[in-house]
């Protein structure tokens, strides 16, 4: 084996790794969207699921479904779950405010934002931002792994020196054993990009400065494509996850169906696309409250293409954690339904779908662990290999001591 290892140094690819340490297509773990089902639709499963890292994930739908609002609850988690990681917004519409994140109690001190106009300053930028990361984090991770190789022979020649009859008898010190530890990234980071459908090329840009009536002529689209192409490897080796949001339209076939603006780049390479369609809730005074959200698997790695979930996004109280629970929780047995009334385990009923979500104690972890195998079962991939494993269990391309 030491002469394939051999080879493989001799490309000079920093990320080239042997299988049994990992692969860069690996995902080591996911960023929590807010909403129990929205997270079993995208990864498979509600606890530590969500928004794989180190891929693309697109979120789509016509004004007003919600994008935003998703992004920035994903936002809030990522930072609450990594108290020394950052986010990154490259932004083109100027829709996200700092009164917004204040009031979604996010940390303003780690959010960094990127105004871009054209698809070139989006794809250059994020580019620099990738390289500039990656460089800084394989470096710290070699220097860590080649200490810890360093221990790992001290360990050995000081346990050897510990087991010498001087020792034994106290006549001279034992030797420090030192603690192998595992390589961590001390500094995760997220990259949101709102949107993609806003930017421009740099040659329609130009053309407007000019007051040139030119059509782009595909440029745009074509570029959108470059950009996704070098991106997408640029976050796998320290599992940045890249948010993407964009518009929806209609074509206008016999048939019409709904595609993402912005080009086909992220249909290409992003791992899960996620579309929106919202349907307005109204109080009874007529009043709107906010939205019903169908959110439909447009493309999945993880789980199955046209899988679907609701969630719910109230414009007071903002996105529900458990709406959409109800229907698996009944088809699962977790409570009983009988037309619009719902039976408890404990024989308590309740009438209504929303009577049920003013109860959230009702949805503790063993009616979430039924929901999971509900979500294993209808959005899951049918060979269990293809089911994100847990964290835990998967092998990191850090763990390999010798950095290949």
């Amino acid at each position: 084996m030491k002469l394939f290892s051999d080879m493989m140094k001799e490309t000079g690819n920093v990320y080239a790794t042997i299988a049994k340490d990992g692969v860069s297509g690996d995902v080591h773990g996911f960023a929590d969207t807010g909403s129990h089902m929205l997270n079993g639709l995208m990864s498979g499963k509600i606890f530590g699921g969500g928004i794989p890292w180190g891929k693309i994930t697109a979120i789509a739908g016509n004004p007003g479904t919600g994008k935003t609002f998703i992004l920035l609850k994903t936002i809030k988690h990522f930072l609450d779950d990594h108290p020394t990681g950052a986010v990154f917004i490259v932004e083109s519409e100027s829709a996200i405010t700092q009164k917004m994140m204040i009031n979604r109690k996010i940390d303003i001190n780690r959010v960094f934002f990127i105004p871009v106009s054209t698809v070139e300053d989006f794809r250059n930028q994020v580019a620099k931002l990738l390289e500039k990361y990656n460089t800084d984090m394989f470096a710290a991770r070699k220097a860590h792994n080649a200490k810890m190789a360093k221990w790992i022979d001290d360990n050995k020649k000081a346990e050897k020196f510990n087991k010498t009859k001087a020792v034994k008898d106290n006549k001279l010190k034992p030797k420090i054993i030192h603690t192998i530890t595992e390589w961590y990234n001390p500094n995760p980071f997220m990259i949101c990009v709102d949107s993609i459908g806003n930017m421009s090329s740099e040659t329609e840009m130009a053309n407007a400065l000019e007051f040139k009536n030119k059509a782009d002529m595909g440029r745009r689209e074509k570029l959108m494509k470059s950009a996704t192409r070098v991106i997408t490897q640029k976050l796998a080796p320290f599992q940045v996850p890249l948010i993407l949001t964009s518009h929806i339209y209609m074509t206008m076939e016999k048939y019409s169906k709904a595609i993402v603006s912005g080009g086909s780049g992220p249909g290409y390479t992003a791992s899960n696309i996620v579309l929106l369609f919202k349907y307005a809730i109204w109080n009874d005074a007529k009043q709107k409250i906010g939205n019903n959200i169908k959110c439909q698997l447009y493309k999945g790695r993880f789980t199955k293409e046209g899988s679907e979930c609701w969630i719910q996004i109230l414009f007071r109280s903002g996105l529900s954690r458990i709406y959409g629970l109800v229907k698996p929780g009944a088809e699962v047995g977790m409570i009983e339904q009988n037309g619009a009334w719902f039976t408890f385990p404990n024989g308590d009923k309740v009438q209504g779908e929303d009577a049920l979500y003013s109860k959230p104690e009702v949805f503790d972890d063993k009616y979430l662990k039924g929901v999971e195998e509900w979500i294993k079962d209808n959005y899951c991939y049918g060979d269990e290999d293809d089911i994100p494993i847990d964290e835990d269990d998967q092998v990191k391309p850090e763990d390999n001591i010798d950095g290949i």
